[in-house]
């Protein structure tokens, strides 16, 4: 069964970012300050517009606490947060000096139906970048049918999860006892990563990603399909790409969200086939994903 788990259960599916929030109990640390921790993730932060504001940049761990075999999550409650420090040059490193809570443990089966029976649980959950903008030090959570956001969530625009398995994964290779984290580069494909890896997270203030500080994901509605364009030089790096054989198009696809009625209210959900094809006799940027 060394195959299986291959690819997670998407925390609040068809979402570009699949990070979630959850209750928790990690401790978060500036780098060098990790303390007696059982793992720690280290990582670089990119920031991708001037707009934001370093002098309240904090970063949070997070479990979910409740969740359903479709992948949806809700919070109870925040683990501690801490500060990014900008002399650090962008480096973060997150703490974990002890196991999840067992509120926030679920039957491995949500993962693969084989999984049921078996002695192995699992903890879900991700990292959030906020600007902290009424200076509590904690991410303010907000209740369904909220308008305005209190603190503003950042990214990261990258797509990581995490994962804490506890108990039997005698035959299986692809994840290891303890954290393990999960890398998304498209719908339901990604990679696993030990939680020793330097991760890089890109910010950004988008008003899309606010909906993640809520304290129930808002219902989604399904907003059909539609097509795009893209210049060949914004083509997004990080995706997963179908590129024509001569390596001078390609497509991808993705679900793009509007939320007209505010940041805890219903979302729709528009999938996205992207497009994009180089002139004649253009070269191809430095970015391109195909070759001819």
């Amino acid at each position: 069964m060394s195959g299986f788990i291959a690819i997670p259960v998407p925390i609040r599916p068809m979402l570009v970012l699949l990070l979630a929030l959850g209750l928790g109990c990690e401790a978060l640390f500036p780098p060098g300050h990790e303390g007696a921790a059982l793992w720690t993730i280290r990582g670089r932060i990119y920031l991708g517009s001037e707009q934001i504001d370093t002098s309240s940049l904090r970063a949070a761990a997070v479990w979910i606490e409740t969740l359903d075999l479709q992948g949806y999550g809700s919070v109870a409650n925040v683990a501690q947060d801490a500060r990014i420090d900008p002399s650090q040059a962008g480096r973060f490193a997150i703490g974990f000096p002890r196991l999840p809570p067992q509120e926030v443990l679920h039957p491995a089966e949500i993962l693969d139906p084989a999984l049921a029976g078996r002695d192995l649980r699992v903890a879900i959950g991700g990292l959030l970048f906020y600007d902290d903008r009424n200076h509590n030090h904690r991410l303010d959570l907000l209740p369904p049918g909220t308008v305005e956001p209190i603190d503003f969530i950042l990214g990261p625009l990258e797509s990581y999860s995490l994962y804490e398995f506890e108990g039997d994964l005698s035959d299986i290779s692809v994840v290891k006892p303890g954290l393990n984290i999960y890398h998304w580069t498209g719908p339901g494909r990604g990679q696993w990563l030990p939680p020793d890896v330097e991760l890089f997270v890109t910010l950004y203030p988008l008003p899309s990603l606010q909906y993640q500080m809520c304290q129930e994901t808002p219902p989604m509605h399904d907003g059909g399909a539609e097509s795009l364009e893209v210049p060949p030089d914004e083509v997004p790096t990080d995706w997963v790409f179908e590129c024509a054989p001569d390596g001078r198009s390609l497509t991808y696809t993705y679900q793009r969200m509007e939320q007209p009625g505010g940041v805890c209210t219903d979302i729709t959900l528009i999938s996205v086939t992207a497009h994009s094809a180089l002139a004649p006799g253009q070269a191809p940027p430095a970015n391109w994903p195909c070759a001819g």
